[in-house]
Parts: structure tokens; sequence; C-alpha cells
């Protein structure tokens, strides 16, 4: 009778056990296959590591608020609360207003919320990965105001110096190749050198006549600092440079 008493005790030991074993299983297939890459990881990790003497960022979103009518101290009080919920500095907010056509011979009054982000020095280790961290908070927090539109992601570095036309070139092709992109597109124009290229995983596309381009290069002179800048957009650069 001590005996039979014990067998049930063992079968919840093996039971136990290959349970655990399944968990750990588990576990180490998880483990394996990692974390998912935020859209443009690669990309942008590929152009920090291209150790450009200064390294910044610049990160804006703008969206479609409503077509409401609001006078100027409203705007400005939907802007102030807006302030109070964003943690720390370095933001932006403009609420903008624009007359679009509504048929023939009328228009109607849109609002838009445009929020930016500038961070001003992230060379070294980890720049990439803060851009995108403050890209998702940035995100996060427009998305609660309740605007969408695409979120832009722009990374500034430079080199001292004027490149020649043709080491422009060949510094934004050997960019492009250790991004994994294929280049789709390219305007030289004098000083500035522009490529539209894809590579996977880097996020949403924007349609051109020669395909489908979800990364945008460009490099220029700047003949007050004398360097030669490179700037990285994902899916394109929206601001003048």
């Amino acid at each position: 009778m001590e005996r039979l008493g014990k067998k049930p005790g063992l079968r919840q030991k093996l039971l136990l056990a290959f349970l655990l074993l399944v968990i750990m299983c588990f576990l180490a297939v998880l483990q394996a296959v990692g974390r998912m890459e935020e859209p443009g990881e690669t990309v942008f990790t590929a152009f920090e590591k291209a150790n450009f003497a200064e390294l910044s960022c610049y990160i804006h979103r703008e969206g479609y608020l409503d077509d409401a009518f609001y006078l100027q101290e409203e705007k400005d009080a939907f802007l102030e609360n807006a302030y109070r919920s964003w943690e720390d500095g370095g933001l932006t907010l403009s609420f903008l207003t624009k007359e679009e056509p509504a048929g023939e011979c009328e228009v109607r009054q849109k609002n838009y919320i445009r929020a930016e982000l500038q961070i001003g020095d992230l060379t070294g280790q980890g720049g990439a990965e803060r851009a995108l961290e403050e890209r998702q908070r940035l995100l996060a927090f427009t998305d609660r105001l309740g605007i969408g539109g695409t979120v832009y992601l722009e990374l500034t570095g430079s080199f001292a110096g004027q490149l020649s036309g043709e080491e422009k070139h060949i510094a934004a092709e050997s960019l492009l190749e250790s991004m994994g992109a294929e280049q789709i597109a390219s305007v030289d124009v004098e000083d500035l050198y522009t490529v539209y290229a894809y590579a996977g995983g880097a996020g949403e596309t924007r349609e051109l006549p020669e395909g489908a381009v979800n990364l945008n290069l460009a490099v220029s002179y700047d003949e007050v600092l004398d360097r030669t800048v490179f700037h990285l957009g994902c899916p394109m650069i929206a601001v003048d440079y």
C-alpha cells in the first residue's frame, strides 16, 4: 500500500518536468527569433555606423484634427494643454488652419496639428536607437492628440570639408549597400545629390514613376560650416536642406 501511494507523486513530478521542458523550449524559440525591428532600424543603424563627425535627428508629424472654427485663444489653450502632457523639452507644436476647396465656389476650413522634435547631438553609440525610441514616443503622443499622418524621421550627419561629385556618389553608394537598399532614382544638381531607394524593413513606401521608394538620401555642401552634409529620411526627406 505504501508503494502504491507513491505512484501519483511520481507521475506528477514527470508531468511537471515535461511542462518545464516545454516552457524552456518555448522561451528558447522566442530568444532565437528576437524582438521585431522598428521600421527603418537597419538603415538608420547603418547610417550611424558611418562615423559622422556630427549626428542629429529631426522627427515630425502633421495630421488632420478637425474642421471646427477656433478662436486664437482656443488654439493657444489647446497647444498649452498638449505641452503639459509632454515629459520634457525639445517639442514644437503648431496649430495650422488651411482653407481647402470644397466645391466650385466653396472653401472649407480644416485644422491640422504639426509636431516637431529636434535632437541635436546623437553622436556615439546608440544614436539610431534613441532616434527610433523618440519616433515611437512622438507617434504615441500625437495619437493621443487625435491626429494621424506619417511620422517622418530624418537623420543628419556631416564630414569636414567638401567632397567632389565622384566622392559623393561613392559615399552614397557605400551607404546604400550597407543598408541593403536598392537605388530606384537619383537627381544630381550642382552641389546637391539626391538618391531615392527601397530597402526591405524600412517601412511604408512612396510611389515614384521609377518605382516604390521608402528611403531618401541626400548629400549637400554647407559653405558656411565647410562641411559635407548627409541627410537620410524614411520614407522621404520632407524638409528643405
